[in-house]
């Protein structure tokens, strides 16, 4: 989330970044970093010790700037070879780590979520990562009962988003649709909510709504014509073929 402040002409300018992951304003992991640097600085030999000294920051930099550019191979082997071991249980190094690890790999991808909820200091983020720590390892029960948690914390009815991709992934499409109708109604000017919803009725063949559910996006969203054609044509291509379909876009063109 962005933290908005008013400035003296009067316009809205973002002053700070809240990293729900990490559990904290992007200031305040930029200034804790810095802080422990300065303090260790007034000890030269604590400095060499500390997991935090600037010959790992300038590695972790070169990593990031590896990965960057997409060389993503190159970036992790520097991540695991030059990167001391203390260094990488600091969020800054968990949170690169995050990206460098390949999420097909679940073994490796659910120990570094693992370390991470280990590692937390923020009640949020320990949900956050929990959750894809639960879904990657196929325990979907688990998975919905930290979002019920994270809700019951925050109250946000974004975490439909989750608990309708969730259910869907466990091959309960009925429920799955439920939360991202919810999700359509307290955020109609959403696109993913249509994305997902669409899905949803194009896998239960319920054609009524998902053509009720183009008139609403064309209605909400910043989207043309042509461009849901083009999507319907590539996600949904038997959809595309039928009459129903055909008849829909004709009007619509038609249309002025």
């Amino acid at each position: 989330e962005y933290l908005l402040e008013v400035m003296p002409d009067g316009a809205l300018a973002i002053t700070d970044i809240y990293v729900y992951i990490t559990g904290e304003f992007l200031s305040e992991t930029i200034r804790g970093v810095y802080a422990q640097l300065i303090s260790r600085f007034l000890n030269e030999e604590d400095l060499e010790q500390s997991p935090y000294n600037l010959e790992m920051l300038d590695k972790l930099r070169e990593v990031t700037e590896l990965f960057t550019k997409g060389e993503k191979d190159k970036a992790r082997k520097m991540y695991d070879s030059e990167l001391s071991d203390d260094f990488k249980k600091e969020r800054i190094a968990l949170l690169c780590e995050l990206k460098l690890t390949d999420i097909t790999d679940s073994l490796a991808y659910m120990n570094i979520l693992n370390r991470m909820v280990k590692e937390s200091r923020s009640r949020s983020a320990i949900y956050l990562v929990s959750i894809d720590a639960f879904f990657v390892s196929g325990q979907f029960d688990k998975a919905l009962g930290v979002i019920d948690s994270l809700y019951n914390f925050t109250g946000d009815p974004f975490l439909d988003l989750y608990r309708g991709n969730i259910c869907f992934a466990s091959g309960d499409i009925d429920q799955s649709k439920a939360h991202f109708e919810q999700l359509l109604a307290n955020f109609p000017y959403l696109p993913e909510a249509y994305d997902h919803l669409l899905t949803v009725y194009y896998s239960l063949d319920d054609v009524d709504r998902f053509l009720a559910l183009l008139n609403q996006s064309l209605e909400f969203i910043a989207i043309d014509l042509s461009s849901i054609d083009a999507i319907v044509q590539s996600d949904y291509p038997k959809l595309a073929q039928l009459s129903q379909y055909q008849e829909w876009l004709k009007e619509k063109k038609a249309d002025p």
